[in-house]
């Protein structure tokens, strides 16, 4: 729940329960069976494209996209490790949705105290 708090407060994280066969294609990338299972994973929508932490989303696709639904995009953040100084390493990954796989588009690593 820390863990989940933190990121909430800092880039705007929900805590979503994604669908069965949602939840399979996250299994099957190569970071969950790296880093284990991600923090959070949510459906970014318009309301959380404020702000520069999800700005990248934006080289692939319009806001309208995003907004009306026409692009759907999904967001898993994965406790990658710790500095020498116990700040947790996190590594975001996006993901488009489409004909029912997850396509990767963008990623970032940063660490629980950045400031977006």
């Amino acid at each position: 729940w820390r863990d989940y708090l933190a990121l909430h407060i800092t880039v705007g994280a929900r805590q979503e329960v994604p669908s069965e066969a949602l939840q399979y294609l996250i299994n099957q990338d190569g970071r969950t069976s790296r880093y284990g299972q991600p923090v959070y994973v949510m459906q970014v929508r318009e309301k959380d494209m404020g702000g520069k932490f999800r700005a990248g989303l934006l080289d692939h696709a319009t806001f309208d996209e995003i907004q009306d639904g026409r692009r759907k995009f999904v967001e898993c953040t994965w406790v990658k490790g710790y500095t020498s100084d116990s700040i947790r390493v996190l590594l975001t990954g996006w993901y488009e949705v489409r004909n029912a796989e997850l396509c990767p588009v963008d990623s970032l690593e940063w660490t629980e105290n950045t400031e977006f």
